[in-house]
């Protein structure tokens, strides 16, 4: 499987509502061993459903399902976070 890696605001806008998207803080994933630190990373880097992308109240905003709860995530700006989709 092959990602792209989404950089720029028009990439964003082509995103299609149930595509499946990867997000992830840049984080280095922990040994499976350390439950908690590992849950904690798997919290702030996940893969997950597109719902929605716009403009909002000053910010843009993506909005991802996943198959535990639906996670918003505010992108105050699109370099904080890496978000991947497959290519």
């Amino acid at each position: 499987m092959q990602l792209k890696t989404l950089k720029s605001i028009e990439d964003f806008e082509k995103l299609a509502t149930g595509q499946v998207i990867f997000v992830s803080n840049g984080e280095k994933e922990p040994p499976k061993h350390h439950t908690r630190k590992h849950k904690s990373w798997r919290f702030r880097n996940y893969q997950g459903f597109v719902h929605r992308f716009g403009f909002s109240a000053g910010r843009y905003e993506i909005v991802i399902g996943t198959s535990r709860s639906s996670v918003m995530v505010n992108a105050y700006g699109i370099d904080q976070l890496t978000f991947q989709v497959e290519a």
